[in-house]
């Protein structure tokens, strides 16, 4: 082994931890216990000798115990215990380097739960997550909607004297580029900036 590296050395943190490759680099989620809030940090290269500035994701009262930090459909993603609530809680990433980060979400808050957690991603491209559940003694598992990226498409068509978009929501009476957005799978949507219709008048 070689040495050890400070990831965070700014305060009481570190205990709850989980490390997986973001992007080709390690990166760490844990709890800031001087804060009570979870931490995301990723290196910058991928050997793990230099880190980034750590980013707090929920500061929300006493929350970031029990951390598991996964890819999630191509971004980082960490499920965990909010320990204020009782409630296991979920935050996923909007970017593939973990530099952005989307609002947290209670994903179950059923008794005491959320301790113990392991995140994974079913075939589906659903999260899956298991936990403990003190009240009742028990490992739990729960499984997320299936998730997807935003993707984009263009689409070249020709149209006689009107063109309407494929979501149905414009008409367009001249040639032009335009912007259309339509449903993808459950939860998320994809955007045709390109869409260039060629619309003859004779």
């Amino acid at each position: 082994w070689g040495t050890a590296v400070i990831v965070d050395g700014t305060g009481s943190f570190g205990t709850f931890s989980k490390m997986t490759i973001v992007n080709g680099f390690p990166a760490i989620s844990y709890y800031d216990a001087g804060n009570t809030s979870l931490k995301y940090c990723r290196a910058m290269d991928v050997n793990g000798t230099s880190w980034a500035t750590a980013l707090t994701l929920d500061n929300a009262a006493t929350v970031g115990q029990y951390s598991c930090l996964s890819i999630i459909n191509g971004t980082p993603a960490v499920s965990y215990f909010d320990a204020s609530a009782s409630d296991l809680k979920f935050i996923r990433a909007t970017d593939p380097d973990g530099l952005a980060w989307g609002a947290p979400v209670v994903v179950t808050s059923l008794g005491t739960v959320g301790q113990y957690t392991s995140l994974g991603t079913l075939a589906n491209s659903a999260a899956g997550i298991a936990y403990f559940d003190i009240g009742k003694n028990w490992p739990m598992f729960v499984a997320s909607q299936p998730l997807c990226s935003n993707s984009s498409s263009t689409l070249t068509t020709t149209a006689c004297f009107t063109y309407t978009v494929p979501s149905g929501d414009e008409t367009y009476t001249a040639s032009g580029t335009y912007m259309d957005t339509i449903p993808n799978a459950p939860g998320a949507t994809v955007s045709s900036p390109s869409i260039l219709p060629s619309i003859p008048w004779m």
